[in-house]
């Protein structure tokens, strides 16, 4: 009898960790709200859902800091931001790339309004917001499963200042490779020493 029962349980759980797991991710911000929804999906059954909405009455406006960017050195400046953050990615991504290799990345769709209310600021931004969301797309294929098209729209507002961006995303992962990938990856986090003075 034990027997039987511990060879149903080692079929459940070989056909659980096989079983492919789909989290469907939303983000979406404006006028300094942030949405945030989450579901998590085995066999079309719901596991996990939740929502999320952060509100500030003060934030930084990003646009504001935008808008009095000169226009001749304006797409240099943000040239040199964008490298830096890039690298500062790189080191981050080192740690999750095994579970991006694992991740396919089944729909995308990333749709950005933005504007600083003035026509040369909003262009050199148009043009940055192009360059990051194609080097994001770049950098999913290569780490990642892209098998859907990804859809990127930009829509500059010349005559106002908006900021409004929406992320729809579905990814799906075996649930063995999941738990395996983010162990392998945390015994490869270094441990910090402590120092003893005898």
């Amino acid at each position: 009898m034990w027997v039987i029962i511990a060879i149903i349980i080692l079929i459940l759980m070989t056909i659980m960790l096989l079983s492919k797991m789909y989290i469907s991710f939303c983000y979406t911000y404006k006028k300094h709200a942030h949405e945030i929804h989450i579901t998590v999906k085995i066999y079309q059954l719901r596991l996990f859902s939740k929502e999320w909405c952060i509100k500030r009455d003060e934030d930084i406006d990003i646009l504001d800091l935008i808008g009095e960017l000169d226009a001749s050195s304006g797409m240099e400046g943000f040239k040199n931001s964008f490298k830096y953050g890039v690298e500062n990615m790189k080191i981050g991504l080192k740690i999750i790339k095994r579970l991006l290799a694992k991740s396919y990345f089944h729909e995308l769709n990333w749709q950005t309004t933005i504007g600083t209310g003035n026509a040369s600021s909003t262009g050199i931004l148009t043009g940055g917001m192009w360059t990051l969301k194609g080097s994001i797309i770049a950098l999913l294929n290569e780490l990642g499963n892209v098998t859907g098209h990804p859809i990127i729209s930009i829509n500059p507002n010349f005559q106002m200042k908006q900021l409004e961006s929406k992320i729809d995303c579905i990814v799906s992962i075996r649930i063995g490779q999941a738990i395996y990938t983010v162990f392998k990856a945390v015994r490869k986090i270094p441990v910090k020493k402590e120092a003893y003075i005898s």
